[in-house]
């Protein structure tokens, strides 16, 4: 891909096509609308609106996240929804050097929006993966 190809990429982002992901109150970056309908799947993990997807309020400490969020992105692996879990649990932070929310499995971190504290993966920050 020429560098003016990527230019022209990077210029089509829709925001309309990305809701914010909200834990706590904060958000912690986008995820595609696909992925949010797939979400609503799992209503005791997470709440999806037309505007956003916020982490169950009962979700109240990083073990309780993270267990509750690794079930659901396992699930979605397996019906093809997200690429093949990794194994590779990344803390989703907001800045770098904050202390984590949760973890989330490295096959999730992107399209779900969450700044995973890793430069490889840098959520919001890049182009997110559509379903």
């Amino acid at each position: 891909m020429s560098l003016l190809e990527q230019i022209r990429t990077c210029h089509r982002w829709d925001p309309a096509a990305y809701r914010p992901f909200i834990i706590d109150g904060i958000s912690y970056g986008y995820m595609s609308a696909a992925l949010a309908g797939r979400l609503s799947d799992f209503p005791a993990v997470f709440t999806v609106e037309p505007g956003q997807v916020t982490l169950s309020a009962g979700l109240r400490d990083f073990a309780g996240r993270s267990e509750a969020v690794a079930e659901t992105v396992m699930r979605l692996t397996e019906s093809g929804d997200l690429p093949k879990w990794r194994g590779e649990d990344f803390p989703v932070v907001r800045r770098w050097g904050d202390a984590p929310v949760m973890a989330i499995d490295r096959c999730a971190a992107a399209p779900s929006g969450s700044g995973a504290s890793v430069s490889m993966s840098t959520g919001l920050q890049s182009a997110m993966a559509s379903l």
